[in-house]
């Protein structure tokens, strides 16, 4: 059976009743994360796999255009239509020098994977400074 509530006439005071009230056991305000207390396996510690991804972010896109490119290993988001798309060549690059070394972004070291970059003409933050250093 369906009944359907009315709102009160204007002027009149209404009870709200707040979940916290009415469920003293729940926080809304917890945010739960996954650990070992709340695995199903008691004692043994979950194991969580790394996955690394090239995340590229273009800054110039003022045509209003929202360009969004994912693979199985990077996200590309924004950009002029010139931006993204050399982002998007160059992911595809170091994917093949990655295959090529039988590696993936998980396994290859930073310097090995700087080395990738570099010859793709990816620049990176992280070498550029290492480069000014020396």
């Amino acid at each position: 059976m369906k009944t359907s509530r009315k709102a009160p006439p204007l002027g009149e005071k209404i009870q709200v009743r707040s979940f916290r009230a009415a469920l003293p056991h729940c926080n809304p305000r917890l945010r739960l994360l996954r650990c070992g207390a709340m695995s199903s396996q008691k004692g043994k510690a979950v194991k969580t796999k790394k996955k690394a991804w090239l995340l590229g972010l273009g800054l110039d896109g003022k045509d209003g255009h929202t360009r969004i490119t994912t693979g199985e290993n990077f996200k590309l988001v924004g950009g002029s239509e010139e931006t993204h798309g050399s982002m998007q060549e160059k992911a595809v690059k170091v994917n093949e020098q990655l295959k090529r070394r039988g590696k993936t972004l998980e396994t290859v070291s930073g310097d090995e994977f700087y080395e990738i970059a570099d010859k793709v003409g990816m620049p990176l933050f992280e070498a550029q400074r290492a480069r000014q250093r020396n």
